[in-house]
């Protein structure tokens, strides 16, 4: 296997960040031009190494659906001022002083610190200042008909958080208000001054930003080679400057695809595609529209792989495939990375290719500490972090690519005694060792080996509206519904849980599939997700056979 690690020294990391540089000069928010900007980049670079490419194209409109997601309103920031106590701020400085999504206006007044619930009682027409990781604070201010939001998020110091609100059209006839964010610091120097200096602070803001009726939502593909693939997948969006979420990914897979491309000979078991999506929303449509699903072998996500242990306090972990969708890659990319990988967990585009049964796993560098934030910068990205995330991806495809069919068996043999007997020391593995065997059987259809054993399926769960599952998507059919959802993602692992109880529901009887989860994962809330999988078939998302 050196051999293949060896064939991946042409990977130029220097390039991988001469890439993220172009790319994090563009603010890639989902439906906008810049976001366009930024994949025209990418593709220019194709052409000029002699990658094979094409743009695939779809449409932001605030209403069309791509599996379970629905379309942002097409939105563009042109400039945002705001004043408070004497202090401006601007886009210039950070484009994120204004939440992507907000829309058009100018408002001045005194600022309401929302500290607890009973608080935004008040907030009818005032200007609230709320701590939020996401959009909920935007909707509770919405709800109680403020008159602009400031969101600020714990944990980011003196950066902006990145909050998107991806408002459709439906939300825009409803209403919309303005919406700002501010730093921790600058946050809570202004709280300080309300709460315990009894001061009134002040706020002007004027924020300009176009929505429009419809825009590109573009999908870059790139093939080397002829089917079946070994996919490499990267989103490009996301907030200037983004650089490690997730330029860093998109620049990462522009070099793999430069070193196959010369790599590339047709004696190869696989040829490779190469994908540049908006996170989550163009991987859905590839899905819908354009994938070929029986010609992929399996998924390598390249996202957030360029973190620094020094200055984002990052390390790099492995996400191995779900059970229910395993594949020895997860054991390959183990080798080369030198880790041992953690079980699935969602977040990212290898999420969708599993619901539908290519196994697909992620090499990332978490935790961040400039995670969503205005201070994701270039400067803050390790070359080693790079090299080896890049590398070990690399040998993994020419590895699967090339090595005979007795290295192949051998390692998938080796790795699958070495992963049973892990799980089989703290639990028992029964069902795990089902899934594995299983796995291994789709492994041998591509690979051309023999091991592994395919499962007789007896489903108990028939996943019709197959796709992320998302609270604020769930509330608009259903919102008691939603707000299941919503509490299970709560608990740390539950969205992962929820959604790999479902893939598992398509293999196993119900009581082996919540036997497998529980093998898994640990310890599992069974009834909560049980309770949510009930109310999920009553809304057509799934259906009992």
């Amino acid at each position: 296997m050196k051999t293949y690690f060896k064939e991946s020294a042409p990977l130029n990391v220097e390039r991988i960040i001469e890439g993220v540089h172009e790319i994090s000069r563009y603010h890639r928010i989902q439906g906008s031009e810049e976001l366009l900007k930024a994949v025209g980049y990418l593709k220019e670079e194709l052409d000029s190494a002699g990658v094979k490419n094409e743009l695939i194209e779809g449409t932001y409109d605030g209403k069309s659906s791509f599996l379970t997601l629905k379309s942002p309103t097409p939105w563009e920031l042109i400039s945002g001022e705001v004043a408070i106590d004497g202090e401006s701020l601007s886009t210039s400085g950070t484009p994120l002083l204004v939440l992507p999504g907000s829309p058009p206006g100018g408002t001045e007044g005194e600022i309401l610190a929302i500290e607890s619930e009973k608080d935004w009682k008040k907030a009818k027409g005032r200007i609230v200042l709320a701590k939020t990781k996401r959009r909920e604070g935007y909707e509770k201010a919405l709800k109680n008909k403020a008159s602009l939001f400031i969101a600020y998020r714990e944990g980011t110091g003196d950066a902006f958080p990145y909050i998107g609100l991806f408002l459709t059209k439906s939300e825009l006839k409803q209403g919309a208000i303005l919406a700002i964010a501010l730093s921790e610091s600058k946050a809570k120097k202004i709280l300080e001054r309300i709460k315990h200096e009894r001061r009134r602070v002040r706020i002007k803001a004027k924020i300009r930003t176009r929505f429009y009726n419809r825009e590109t939502l573009p999908v870059l593909l790139a093939k080397i080679g002829n089917p079946p693939y070994i996919v490499f997948t990267a989103h490009i969006c996301h907030p200037k400057p983004g650089a490690n979420d997730n330029a860093s990914g998109a620049s990462m897979n522009l070099e793999i695809a430069r070193v196959l491309r010369k790599a590339y000979d047709p004696s190869f078991r696989f040829g490779f595609l190469l994908l540049w999506v908006p996170e989550y929303f163009g991987t859905s449509l590839f899905i819908e529209k354009f994938a070929k699903l029986d010609e992929y072998y399996c998924v390598l996500n390249l996202d957030m792989v360029g973190g620094s242990p020094d200055r984002s306090e990052s390390k790099i972990t492995l996400r191995r495939t779900p059970l229910s969708r395993f594949s020895m890659i997860e054991g390959i990319m183990e080798y080369y990375l030198g880790i041992k990988g953690m079980p699935y967990m969602m977040g990212s585009d290898h999420d969708i290719f599993n619901f539908f049964e290519i196994p697909s796993t992620i090499a990332i560098t978490l935790p961040d500490k400039f995670y969503h934030s205005s201070e994701d910068s270039i400067e803050k990205l390790s070359k080693d972090s790079l090299r080896r995330i890049g590398r070990a991806t690399l040998s993994t495809a020419l590895f699967l690519s090339k090595a005979k069919k007795k290295k192949l068996e051998r390692f998938a043999r080796g790795y699958t005694m070495k992963l049973i007997g892990e799980m089989s020391l703290d639990k028992d593995a029964k069902v795990s060792r089902k899934l594995i065997y299983n796995g291994l059987a789709r492994d041998s259809r591509f690979l051309g080996i023999k091991i592994g054993r395919e499962l007789k399926r007896e489903p108990w769960i028939k996943w019709t509206k197959k796709g992320v599952l998302l609270p604020k998507e769930i509330k608009e059919v259903d919102r008691e519904t939603g707000e299941m959802l919503e509490d299970i993602f709560k608990e740390k692992e539950g969205a992962s849980q929820l959604h790999e109880l479902l893939m598992l529901g398509e293999i196993f009887p119900r009581k082996l599939s919540v036997k497998a989860l529980e093998e898994e994962y640990g310890r599992i809330n069974s009834k909560k997700l049980l309770e949510l999988i009930e109310s999920l078939e009553s809304i057509g998302f799934l259906k009992f056979p």
